[in-house]
Formats: C-alpha cells, sequence, structure tokens
C-alpha cells in the first residue's frame, strides 16, 4: 500500500520541475515525455504486484486453512482414540468360595453359570477364576455349555476347610485341593463371592464360629488383594428343619459381622438369599439347588457384583 500511494507524487514532482526549466529558457517546445503514460505504467506495475501479493495472500491463507483442516482431523482421530481406549471394558476376576451348592451338579444347576450370562448380557467382561473347573461330575461342563466354569468351591467343604485347608475327599474334591491361603494369591481375584456356612451347620459347628472362619477368608483374600470387593451370602435353607436353625441364626448376624469388617477399600456387602426361599420349589434334594434355584441365586447376586464394575 505504501508503494502505490507514493509514486504518482514523485511523477509530479518530475513533471513540475521540467517545466520550471523549460520557462526558466525563455523559449523552446516543452517535449512531451508523456509523464501521464509513465505513472499508468507505474500504476499498472504496482497493481500486478498488488494482484501477485493479494494471490499470494489468498494462497497463504489456503495453506493455512489447510493445515488447520489437517490439524482439526488430527486431533478429532485423536480424541476418537482416546475416547475408544477409554471405553474398552476393565475385565475384573471374580473368585467363588464355597460347597457343593456353588460347584453345582451340571451347568444348571450352579448360579455360577447364570451369573455369568447374566454380566456378559450386560457387556461385562468378566473372568472367573480358581483352582476347580466345571461342575461336581463334570469339570468340562464351562467348555461345553460355553461359559467361564473356573472356581473355588468343593463339594461337602465348610467355611473353616477352606480357610485352612484338609479339604474332604470325595468325587467332586480331589484330596489336596488347598486352601484360600494358596488360591487368593495366584488368582488374583477383584471379587470373592461367599456363599458357605451349610456344612458347617451339618457337622455342628455354631453362628460364631462359622464367622470367625469367614473372617479370617477375608484376612486372606486382603493379604493377597487389598481392595479385592467381598459377597458374603445370607445362605440359602436346607430341608433339615435342625440345620435350618443353624443357619438362620448365622444369617441373623452377618450384617452385623459385615460392618464391623468392611472398608472403603474392600467393602463387604451382604447379599439376602435366604428370604423368600422356597427350598421345595427351588431346590432338588434336601441342599442343592434346581435350575429355578440357581437362577434366583444368580439374579440375586447381579445387581451387587455387577454394581463393582466401572
Amino acid at each position: 500500500m505504501m508503494w502505490t500511494h507514493n509514486t504518482p507524487a514523485v511523477a509530479l514532482t518530475v513533471v513540475t520541475l521540467t517545466i520550471v526549466t523549460l520557462a526558466a529558457c525563455g523559449s523552446g517546445t516543452i517535449r512531451d515525455n508523456n509523464p501521464t503514460d509513465s505513472a499508468v505504467a507505474d500504476d499498472s506495475t504496482l497493481s500486478e504486484d498488488a494482484a501477485v501479493h493479494s494471490d499470494a495472500a489468498v494462497h497463504s491463507d489456503a495453506e493455512i486453512q489447510s493445515d488447520a483442516a489437517v490439524h482439526s482431523d488430527a486431533e478429532i482421530q485423536s480424541d476418537a482414540e482416546i475416547q475408544q481406549d477409554a471405553q474398552a471394558p476393565v475385565t475384573l476376576k471374580i473368585m467363588s468360595l464355597g460347597d457343593s451348592i456353588s460347584e453345582g451338579t451340571s451347568t444348571a444347576t450352579t448360579y455360577r453359570s447364570h451369573l455369568f450370562f447374566d454380566l456378559v448380557n450386560a457387556n461385562l467382561s468378566v473372568d472367573f477364576v480358581g483352582p476347580n473347573s466345571g461342575t461336581c461330575g463334570n469339570i468340562n461342563a464351562g467348555i461345553s455349555d460355553g461359559w467361564d466354569a473356573n472356581h473355588a468351591s468343593f463339594y461337602s467343604a465348610t467355611a473353616a476347610q477352606i480357610l485352612g485347608g484338609n479339604m474332604p475327599v470325595n468325587s467332586c474334591s480331589p484330596a489336596g485341593s488347598g486352601n484360600v491361603g494358596d488360591w487368593a494369591p495366584t488368582y488374583m481375584p477383584n471379587i470373592a463371592i461367599i456363599h458357605l456356612g451349610t456344612n458347617d451347620c451339618r457337622g455342628g459347628a455354631n453362628a460364631s464360629q462359622i464367622q470367625a472362619s469367614l473372617a479370617g477368608i477375608v484376612a486372606v483374600l486382603r493379604s493377597a488383594v487389598p481392595g479385592v470387593k467381598i459377597v458374603v451370602a445370607q445362605i440359602i435353607h436346607s430341608r433339615d428343619a435342625g440345620v435350618n436353625v443353624c443357619i438362620a441364626s448365622l444369617n441373623a448376624g452377618l450384617p452385623a459381622w459385615a460392618t464391623g469388617l468392611s472398608t472403603v477399600a474392600s467393602p463387604i456387602v451382604v447379599v439376602d438369599q435366604a428370604t423368600g426361599w422356597d427350598s421345595t420349589a427351588f431346590q432338588q434334594d434336601d441342599y442343592h439347588p434346581n435350575t429355578v434355584g440357581a437362577q434366583t441365586m444368580a439374579t440375586n447376586f447381579y445387581p451387587t457384583v455387577s454394581s463393582f464394575f466401572p
């Protein structure tokens, strides 16, 4: 812009000086050097220069805009990748600690299979863990039926045996199966589901003794995984009236027991499996759930277990 403004002024100065010089000579023809054409030529040159500069500015702006678009696309892609990573499912390891009620006699009669499918159908990523697999009589139940059947539940086991070992010897629970002190550091569960006490009651233990064994199991789990989430069941009834007295006593004391041991980092949540339990409609024999009973247990466990997923 400065060049376009000053150049005509220079041209006019030249014209004025020429006229004054000729006038001082007193005669002669004034030669027309066509200063106007020169100025026009200068203006034309400047216009061309301005056009070139303008085109350059346009190209520059276009390049800047193009670069900005590239950066914008890159940022959008980067944000999308970050968001995708943030939405990637977190897999939590779940260990079922129990007896034959949890182990089950088939895929249909253990809550573990129903709970697995409930969690997976809710798009939650789960890994059931433990030293045992399948169900009593069918260690390949999970493989053949398409669910993760690993667990730490043993036929005829008591809470005291899950804690201290000396596991029962039978066709479903081979001798030397270890105890929670072996399993917790090996499998590092994020969530432990405990349904224990039936066989303790059958063997003559009282509620306080069973609660002490449960407290020991909790301590061992936390020593391996300080932030483990613990689900403890108020256990299902049996068809044995004498055993049910012990079960009722155990269940009644569990909420206060859990409150005393629960922490922010490792909460203990009591799930009521006893209220509404129909030992005639929900069981296949004196102690073990049928398909309806197993599904009922899974339904009761599901809200608490799923709440631990991010």
